[in-house]
């Protein structure tokens, strides 16, 4: 009979033991996604910003976040590299100094927090040799992609933007893809 007392209290205090393992080893909380979107337009003169917004899938602005900032030459060279905090509004910029005219892409990466899963964009641009002109709005772009000059423009639903021709972005299947103008797009690397 003491081996069957025993035998239950070992099973009760096993129990108990896993029970308190569950209790405290905390639940796990979804996150929401986030979306990063380039403001700027695709091509920028010397000294301009690289406008970013940080939202979440809703377009409610996320606040208070770094978000890392690259910028490399058509040599691939890194030419920029900064973390920027987002304000109220979720947007940051990086101030483009001494870059010269050309192609450049910007890989811009959010890490993400105890509430957002982290997201990453991939876009080439372009700085002009000589200053072009400012187009006023974002919805003047989205609403009119022949602004752009470019013919293939479209504007995606899914990352809430003009895309241009020659723009690489990361697909939902995690590779990168690059525009091929009137939404067709070829698998980069």
């Amino acid at each position: 009979m003491n081996y069957n007392r025993i035998i239950v209290l070992l099973i009760i205090i096993i129990l108990v033991a896993g029970l308190a393992v569950l209790a405290f080893s905390g639940h796990s909380v979804s996150k929401e996604d986030s979306v990063v979107k380039i403001l700027s337009n695709s091509t920028l003169n010397a000294n301009d910003s690289i406008k970013i917004k940080l939202t979440d899938l809703s377009n409610n602005p996320i606040a208070g976040e770094n978000v890392a900032i690259s910028v490399f030459d058509s040599n691939g060279t890194l030419i920029a590299n900064q973390s920027v905090k987002t304000g109220n509004d979720g947007e940051a910029s990086l101030n483009l100094t001494n870059v010269s005219g050309g192609r450049y892409s910007v890989n811009i990466t959010y890490e993400g927090n105890s509430q957002y899963n982290g997201c990453k964009l991939l876009r080439s641009f372009t700085v002009a040799d000589s200053p072009v002109e400012e187009v006023a709005s974002e919805e003047q772009v989205t609403s009119n992609t022949q602004s752009s000059g470019d013919s293939g423009a479209y504007y995606s639903e899914q990352s809430q933007s003009v895309v241009y021709t020659g723009e690489v972005e990361l697909g939902p299947d995690g590779n990168y893809w690059r525009h091929t103008g009137n939404n067709e797009w070829e698998q980069v690397g």
